[in-house]
C-alpha cells in the first residue's frame, strides 16, 4: 500500500503555481482570439446569418453581465468562508481553489463571446471578449491581493513574506 506524499510549499512556490496557471490560461485565450480573428478576416467561415446575430446580440451581453455578477458573488462568498479558517495552509488551499473557479468562469465567458464573434462576425463580441480578457488580467494573483482578499493577520503576513517559511 502506497501513500501519497504531499510536498510542503513556500509562498513563492504556491504563488508560482497560481501565476503559471493564470498565464497559461491568458495566453490560451489570446491565441484563440487571434485564431478566431484570422478565421473571420479570411472569410473561411460564413457569417451572414442575421437571426444568429440577433440571438447572440442578446445572449452574449447577458451571459457576460450574469457571469461577471456570479463570479463576483461566488468569490466574495468563498472569501468570507476562507477568512473564518484558522490555519494559513487551509486558507491558501481554499483561496487557490476559489481563484481557479473564478478563472474558469471568466475563461468560459471569453470563449462564449469569441464563439459569438466567430459565428456572426460581429466585432462587438470580439470587443467584449477583449474586455473580459482585461478583467482576467486584472485578476492576476499577487501577494498583495492574497493578503487583502483574505484579510490576513500580521503573523500570516509575515509567513507569506518570508521566502523560507512553509505555507502549504
Amino acid at each position: 500500500m502506497t501513500t501519497m506524499q504531499i510536498k510542503e510549499k513556500t509562498y513563492r512556490e504556491y504563488y508560482k503555481i497560481l501565476t503559471v496557471i493564470h498565464s497559461v490560461q491568458l495566453i490560451g485565450h489570446v491565441i484563440i482570439l487571434v485564431i478566431f480573428y484570422y478565421i473571420n478576416s479570411t472569410k473561411q467561415l460564413s457569417t451572414d446569418s442575421k437571426s444568429l446575430n440577433d440571438i447572440f446580440n442578446i445572449l452574449v451581453p447577458l451571459s457576460i453581465i450574469g457571469g461577471l455578477f456570479i463570479s463576483s458573488f461566488l468569490t466574495k462568498n468563498n472569501q468570507k468562508k476562507i477568512k473564518k479558517k484558522s490555519k494559513l495552509k487551509d486558507k491558501l488551499e481554499e483561496y487557490q481553489s476559489s481563484l481557479l473557479k473564478k478563472y474558469a468562469l471568466l475563461g468560459g465567458l471569453i470563449f462564449f463571446a469569441l464563439m459569438g464573434f466567430l459565428l456572426t462576425g460581429n466585432f462587438l463580441f470580439l470587443g467584449l471578449a477583449g474586455l473580459i480578457i482585461l478583467v482576467f488580467i486584472l485578476n492576476r494573483p499577487s501577494r498583495h491581493r492574497t493578503i487583502k482578499d483574505l484579510e490576513l493577520n500580521e503573523n500570516e503576513k509575515q509567513l507569506i513574506e518570508d521566502p523560507k517559511s512553509i505555507v502549504t
